[in-house]
């Protein structure tokens, strides 16, 4: 994943889990932000809108139109 230098210093982690079902293979990528105005420096205003590459096309089979963010409460 490409972001500008000043996208990633505002990123607290990123994570990318899949799952194979034997047909294709299911990527969920969670990531880690500073705050909700560093999400959107990175997404645009309106941060619920999924963003997307150009070079995503080669790689995805579907794209999801919407994200959703969760707040992190605890973590051990």
């Amino acid at each position: 994943m490409r972001a500008p230098s000043q996208i990633i210093n505002r990123w607290r982690a990123i994570s990318v889990f899949t799952f194979s079902n034997g047909v294709r293979v299911i990527f969920i990528t969670l990531t880690f932000w500073k705050d909700r105005d560093s999400i959107k420096a990175f997404a645009g205003e309106d941060v619920e809108v999924a963003k997307y590459y150009p070079e995503d096309k080669d790689f995805l089979l579907e794209f999801e139109p919407k994200v959703v963010h969760y707040e992190v409460v605890g973590q051990s």
